[in-house]
């Protein structure tokens, strides 16, 4: 019952640096971190034209993380981009934060970036 939709050709190396680019502009631009619901469209629409979410039923119109989109952690990125409900955003990084070692991640981490330390600490 999925239907797909365009999907570009992109490796997982620019997927995620793309996915790492949309943090970087939510993160440190002069919009409001959280999204308001036209940039929470615009981005569902790239992380579906990325191959990263798809459809998964028509009635409703509900939506799935594709098993690219699990490999690569989207539901991670989609936190700090903002554009996941605020209330929600604990319970994925508790998740997140208890399925990987936070000492081993950061010193395994070839980002020297103060700024990046709390976003790769959870990847």
């Amino acid at each position: 019952m999925t239907r797909t939709t365009e999907v570009s050709v992109m490796n997982k190396a620019e997927i995620i640096a793309e996915l790492e680019n949309m943090v970087a502009a939510r993160l440190f631009s002069a919009q409001p971190w959280l999204a308001d619901r036209e940039t929470c469209s615009a981005v569902t629409r790239k992380l579906i034209q990325m191959g990263l979410w798809e459809e998964a039923g028509v009635e409703p119109q509900t939506w799935r993380i594709t098993p690219l989109g699990k490999e690569l952690n989207v539901e991670l990125y989609e936190v700090f981009m903002g554009v996941i409900y605020q209330w929600d955003m604990p319970l994925i990084l508790e998740e997140y934060a208890s399925s990987t070692s936070q000492s081993s991640t950061l010193s395994a981490n070839p980002r020297p970036k103060p700024m990046r330390n709390l976003f790769w600490a959870c990847m």
